[in-house]
């Protein structure tokens, strides 16, 4: 992404949280427009909604995947039904957003591609199908993922799952973190993978659009 970025090969735009809190709608503004000019936009937040969120990520989904299962031993924290439906929440958001942006920039670029960066929004990839079925969506892991039999502890493990196999490439740091989301893939969806011609692993979660599976950096 950096490479093609600097190379002046496409225009790279940033969809975040900002880690500044406004304090009134002029002032969001002023933000919004100060981002812009370095290519970012903001997603802003209730405060309440933003605590739950990341309460949850890192309470819950960050743990799992550094493969930590002594935190779920106590049976409470994981069932914590408002925070992960916080988490849902705010991917929806960033999908609603990462549309509205691309319904904007793509009278300027015809091939627009969304790149998602890690757990944080593992959701999104379903919510962005839902909508958008002809878009070219990947994923990006910058953490390890669990192996299946941690991965099976947690409650919405289906649901995750589904919504990566809606990307078309997912990538991962290492082939021990592809080899776990395969396994997993297998052991809670029955889903198989194949190796492509290329060196791929190839995931036909639905016939008409294989995932594809890339092992280095981004």
């Amino acid at each position: 992404m950096y490479n093609l970025k600097n190379k002046d090969l496409l225009k790279a735009l940033w969809i975040g949280i900002p880690k500044y809190t406004c304090n009134n709608e002029e002032e969001k503004q002023e933000l919004i427009e100060l981002y812009e000019k370095h290519n970012c936009i903001p997603i802003f937040l209730e405060k309440e909604l933003e605590d739950d969120y990341f309460h949850y990520y890192e309470n819950i989904m960050k743990p799992l995947f550094y493969n930590f299962k002594g935190l779920y031993d106590g049976g409470k924290t994981i069932s914590k039904v408002d925070d992960w439906r916080s988490f849902k929440t705010v991917n929806e958001r960033f999908a609603e957003k990462i549309i509205e942006t691309k319904d904007k920039y793509e009278q300027e670029q015809s091939n627009v591609f969304i790149w998602l960066n890690n757990h944080q929004l593992f959701l999104v990839p379903q919510y962005l199908r839902r909508k958008i079925r002809d878009s070219n969506i990947g994923l990006y892991m910058h953490s390890p993922f669990p192996s299946s039999d941690i991965f099976r502890i947690f409650p919405y493990r289906n649901a995750i799952l589904k919504s990566i196999l809606e990307c078309d490439c997912i990538g991962f740091h290492v082939y021990e973190h592809a080899r776990h989301f395969m396994v997993c893939c297998k052991r809670v969806l029955g889903i198989d993978n194949e190796i492509a011609k290329n060196g791929h692993f190839i995931i036909k979660y639905k016939p008409e659009s294989p995932v594809m599976i890339r092992i280095g950096h981004a």
